[in-house]
């Protein structure tokens, strides 16, 4: 449980509720995770089957899928009540105008719900995956609620999709971290010829995978070879909040002579040690781009100005 909190960044309670019912939830007021003991004796000793459920309710959490539910809600009920307002018109039926109003939000709000729990499984497989657990817990648990409660397809008003469904849902992200992981490793060893070649592995599974796009800027850049921008500026763009891949592009842009777009690209590093790294990498000093930014707080060291 420590290290699934560490790695979502969320401290939660944890409460065990003596049930048959296969069941997980998160509570948001106080963040608590609840598990049923059915649950629990279903998970076993996996401990990466327990991680793919903590994982799951920590996404709810993180993603801030309660407040986000009641948003949509609002939106919902405004469509369901626009509906039974044109059967009233149409049919002259405020009977069947109020049940059109509920069918429709009940219909919107089933599938929000189905969208919300997928994103779920695939945020709590990168929760578990970063803290180092096996990413086939989220399969393997999948599985075995199957076997417990069976499958059937997904219906209309479901609020969570089939488990076969969820399975298919959830594969991608799995096989995204098993490959994160080979290439952390590959990195840390600083294999590059293997690093590159899982690179095309990766990406011929996920071209989107913004991560693997990183990685094969990295060895590209190692191995000396062309094609290090380009990879850089295609993980940013897959995924414009990747840290590592930000500050690899600033530098990359810095070493290829491109100054005004690697200070630019710098004015979007969010976090004060990737900053320094940057300046200590490039210019050696602290930087900022005029009008880009509120002004910096310095005032006895040097600063780089771009008009722009």
């Amino acid at each position: 449980g420590a290290k699934m909190a560490a790695s979502a960044e969320i401290h939660t309670d944890l409460r065990i509720v003596p049930s048959v019912a296969l069941n997980a939830l998160a509570v948001y007021r106080r963040p608590t995770i609840v598990i049923t003991t059915a649950m629990l004796r279903l998970v076993g000793d996996d401990e990466s089957m327990m991680a793919a459920l903590l994982g799951h309710e920590f996404a709810h959490i993180a993603l801030r899928h309660s407040a986000r539910a009641a948003g949509k809600a609002i939106q919902n009920a405004r469509v369901g009540i626009h509906t039974g307002h044109q059967v009233a018109v149409e049919a002259g039926d405020a009977s069947k105008a109020q049940k059109a109003a509920v069918l429709v939000f009940l219909l919107l709000q089933a599938e929000f719900s189905r969208e919300q729990e997928a994103e779920a499984d695939r945020v709590g497989t990168q929760f578990l995956a970063r803290a180092r657990f096996d990413p086939d817990g989220t399969i393997r648990l999948l599985r075995a609620m199957i076997g417990q409660v069976g499958s059937r397809p997904t219906r209309y008003l479901d609020t969570h999709p089939g488990l076969e469904e969820r399975i298919g849902q959830a594969e991608p992200a799995v096989v995204n971290e098993h490959f994160r992981m080979l290439a952390e490793r590959l990195y840390e060893s600083r294999n590059w010829p293997r690093l590159l070649r899982a690179t095309d592995y990766w990406l011929t599974a996920n071209e989107n995978a913004a991560s693997a796009w990183y990685y094969r800027g990295q060895s590209l850049k190692a191995l000396g070879r062309a094609g290090a921008l380009d990879a850089f500026q295609e993980a940013v763009n897959k995924h414009p909040n990747l840290p590592s891949a930000r500050l690899a592009l600033c530098i990359e842009l810095y070493e290829a002579g491109n100054v005004p777009a690697s200070l630019l690209c710098s004015e979007h590093l969010k976090r004060s040690d990737e900053r320094a790294q940057f300046e200590a990498r490039t210019f050696g000093h602290p930087t900022h781009v005029y009008r880009a930014s509120r002004l910096p707080t310095r005032s006895k060291e040097p600063i780089q100005i771009i008009r722009d």
